[in-house]
């Protein structure tokens, strides 16, 4: 059974399946919550069913790295049961819910990153991810914009591209997204389609534009800041092959849509948010009031909502729910998975993508993550070590097709 096929839609609906179905149950005016608790069930079904086919292979190669793992999700998953005993109030959600999220959403579809084909994943993956990436946009944008009808009177002042089922936070990481997967296909990725090269790579381009205007319509700073810091990587790594002609036209197409968004003056919403990016008063104080709790209850903590929110951090959040116990393991599960990033970008240039986003989805969960809910970090966390663990064929191997420019 193609395990590796699996884990790639694994990956793929974790990173953007929410926002597509969230678009067509807004366009077909269906209930939200059915369809996209169907469709959740549906990705752990796969994780499952390639968890359960790799059983005799070996999917915990990295000792340390598991014993970690382990060790941090018996205890946190432990401290939402404990919560739910003593502390049901500071719960804002269901206890269900908080289940549901840690164990369906990110725990078993993370594992099963480990269990699909690493080769296969790096392979295929970038291609699919681009087209569930840049359906999501356009789905939950043309809502925003046509269907709402905020494109009449559009003034980027106000606006922060968002609807009743979807956060302006997660519109502008598809963006990032997107913008960072079709940078690498047309630079560095391989195709094997119907449709001609050129006309691909075209495609490619508009999306990238499409990329841009969700970035700076969602008006959110989190994901220009992780944006930047992706292509600072991406500049380390692989900066002498940046230059072709395809590179020309992917900043021509960022400077039209720059120099229109700055014809509207001082109206952007981004612009003025990332002018003040160190002074956000409201996640200071989430910080502050998230470390004093961690203080007041260093060694077994004060569990995973105590005051019916998070500190938009997840490593203070992982202090915070069972104390040491739960933040140690998770400091080092990030710190290690960072270390392997960098050792495969630079042992394994294919790869490159994967450490693009693991930097993008690592700074999110920095600014505006919560543990149970960062399903995109966690699954490119096992990914990134499954895939330096990996006997990946050389870099000449994977590509498909050879590059044009």
């Amino acid at each position: 059974m193609n395990t590796g096929r699996f884990a790639r839609w694994i990956l793929a609906f974790t990173l953007s399946g929410y926002p597509v179905v969230t678009g067509i149950s807004q366009m077909l005016r269906l209930e939200n919550r059915l369809i996209s608790i169907t469709s959740r069930a549906v990705v752990l079904a796969l994780a499952l069913l390639t968890i359960l086919c790799a059983l005799r292979s070996r999917l915990f190669r990295d000792g340390y790295f598991w014993i970690a793992w382990w060790c941090f999700w018996i205890l946190y998953v432990s401290r939402i049961g404990i919560d739910y005993i003593s502390n049901p109030e500071t719960l804002k959600l269901p206890t269900y819910e908080y289940f549901a999220f840690a164990v369906g959403v990110s725990l078993i579809p993370a594992v099963a990153m480990a269990a699909g084909n690493p080769a296969r994943i790096a392979q295929g993956a970038p291609a699919t991810l681009i087209w569930v990436t840049t359906l999501g946009l356009l789905l939950n944008l043309w809502i925003i914009f046509l269907q709402v009808g905020s494109i009449s009177a559009l003034h980027f002042k106000w606006l922060r591209a968002e609807h009743k089922a979807l956060n302006p936070i997660t519109i502008g990481h598809m963006g990032v997204t997107l913008f960072l997967l079709c940078l690498w296909e047309l630079r560095f990725g391989s195709f094997r389609s119907v449709i001609s090269r050129v006309i691909y790579r075209a495609l490619l381009c508009l999306a990238i534009v499409l990329s841009i205007v969700a970035i700076i319509a969602a008006g959110s700073r989190g994901p220009v800041i992780s944006l930047f810091l992706a292509l600072s990587v991406l500049a380390f790594f692989r900066g002498t092959r940046m230059f072709n002609i395809w590179s020309v036209l992917v900043v021509t197409a960022l400077a039209i849509v720059i120099w229109w968004f700055a014809s509207q003056g001082e109206s952007i919403l981004l612009a003025k948010r990332l002018s003040n990016v160190f002074l956000d008063s409201g996640r200071e104080n989430l910080l502050a009031h998230g470390f004093r709790s961690f203080i007041d209850s260093p060694i077994v903590g004060v569990g995973i909502n105590p005051t019916k929110t998070y500190p938009h951090n997840l490593v203070l959040e992982s202090f915070m729910a069972f104390g040491v116990f739960t933040g140690v393991p998770f400091t080092f599960l990030l710190v290690y998975a960072t270390v392997k990033a960098l050792q495969l970008a630079r042992l394994q240039p294919n790869c490159l993508w994967v450490t693009l986003l693991f930097v993008q989805y690592s700074v999110a969960g920095m600014f505006s993550g919560a543990l149970s809910f960062s399903s995109a970090l966690w699954v490119l966390m096992v990914l990134v070590v499954a895939l330096v663990k990996a006997e990946l064929p050389q870099q000449g191997d994977l590509q498909r097709t050879p590059q044009i420019g």
